[in-house]
């Protein structure tokens, strides 16, 4: 072999390497991007659970602070959804789904509020869900704060 060929070959095996490293570097990028985006998604679903439970189970005081706390999870969703981006499919859910997570959270909120006389709070929560009620276009029966204690109400009767 002549010194040319063997410079060739060692040029062209550093550049297989360099192509593999950054390839590969991609690769565990991406991956654990994905890992991530699975950790938050879980951390979404947890709140949720917890809330529906404290919200069915608990004093007003603790299932108040769960759904507060799940009502966050969902904002950061909504935020951000690159952070719950899986193999590049953009956020966990349909627009519908949120929307109504998003909307029966506010609506349990606004009852509690209510029930421990915070109207003000209530009223806020209130004017929120109705205006998840318009995204999810889906429930065109909830125009007011009565329709829509009254679908909250439904719901929480189903799902007994």
């Amino acid at each position: 072999m002549t010194k040319r060929s063997r410079l060739y070959c060692g040029v062209c095996f550093i550049i297989g390497l360099a192509v593999g490293y950054f390839c590969g570097l991609a690769g565990i990028n991406r991956r654990a991007t994905n890992v991530n985006a699975a950790c938050n998604i879980a951390s979404v679903v947890s709140s949720q659970r917890k809330a529906n439970e404290a919200y069915q189970q608990e004093s007003r005081p603790v299932a108040i602070y769960a759904l507060t706390q799940s009502l966050d999870k969902l904002k950061e969703c909504e935020q951000s959804p690159e952070h719950f981006t899986i193999a590049g499919k953009p956020f966990f859910m349909g627009k519908q789904q949120f929307a109504f997570y998003m909307m029966t959270t506010h609506a349990r909120l606004a009852k509690l509020y209510s029930e421990t006389g915070q109207t003000n709070v209530s009223v806020q929560h209130v004017a929120e869900a109705l205006n998840y009620v318009k995204e999810g276009s889906k429930y065109y029966a909830v125009t007011n704060d009565p329709t829509l204690l009254e679908f909250i109400g439904k719901q929480e009767k189903s799902a007994k």
